[in-house]
């Protein structure tokens, strides 16, 4: 769960205003508080935000890690409203937890394809929708593979497998977008080490027509991790 806070002061003093709703600017709002890359609403316009104390006010949400939210709070006071631009991003989990391959590959993919190319993505377990108005979008899924014991004296394992970007676009546009998107993939994840992780060489499988409407591009890549325990 992710909270924002919003804080009102009276001549420096934390005070009450009349109210303090999430709400866009326009007339009527459309929504309270939206994910960036999807545009989909996570908390409704006019939502009242929680005061627990004196000019504090609060809302509460379910965030996804690595993902971008973005709303408008819009607070009341002496007959004049105001409105002030939020913006929370959920933080990826440590790498130093139990799944920090994953997490390493999907941040990998986030700071080097989809934040800087504006792809809306979807990660695993991750219960945001597709975007709504047609555009280019992913499906960026981390599938482990065996993990083998590769020396006979110190304890030292290899885990392979493999991320597969799934790219969507709709049917009769191309597929130039597609292969841009699938070409950043490429470069980013092509014969480098980061993080520990080695990343073999991706390659591309045209699915087409997928029966829902979209035209479906995939990028596999091949990794491997070498871990020593003690």
């Amino acid at each position: 769960m992710a909270t924002i806070t919003f804080t009102t002061k009276i001549a420096g003093v934390l005070t009450n205003v009349t109210s303090v709703v999430l709400a866009d600017p326009a007339s009527p709002p459309t929504y309270g508080l939206r994910r960036v890359d999807t545009g989909q609403v996570i908390v409704a316009a006019n939502t009242v935000l929680a005061n627990p104390s004196a000019g504090t006010y609060t809302v509460t949400f379910t965030a996804v890690a690595g993902v971008t939210y973005q709303g408008y709070i819009a607070w009341t006071y002496a007959g004049e409203t105001h409105h002030q631009e939020v913006l929370h991003t959920e933080p990826m989990p440590s790498v130093t937890t139990p799944l920090s391959l994953a997490n390493a590959i999907a941040v990998r993919f986030r700071d080097e394809v989809a934040t800087p190319r504006a792809l809306a993505t979807i990660y695993d377990n991750d219960p945001a929708d597709p975007p709504k108005d047609g555009s280019l979008w992913c499906r960026f899924s981390v599938r482990d593979g065996e993990s083998q014991r590769i020396t006979a004296g110190v304890r030292q394992y290899r885990t392979v497998g493999v991320a597969i970007a799934q790219l969507f676009a709709s049917l009769g546009e191309g597929t130039k977008d597609l292969r841009e998107a699938a070409g950043a993939i490429v470069t980013a994840f092509r014969n480098v080490t980061a993080d520990g992780i080695r990343y073999g060489v991706p390659y591309l499988n045209n699915i087409g027509n997928d029966q829902n409407g979209k035209y479906q591009l995939n990028v596999t890549c091949p990794f491997q991790e070498d871990t020593v325990e003690p």
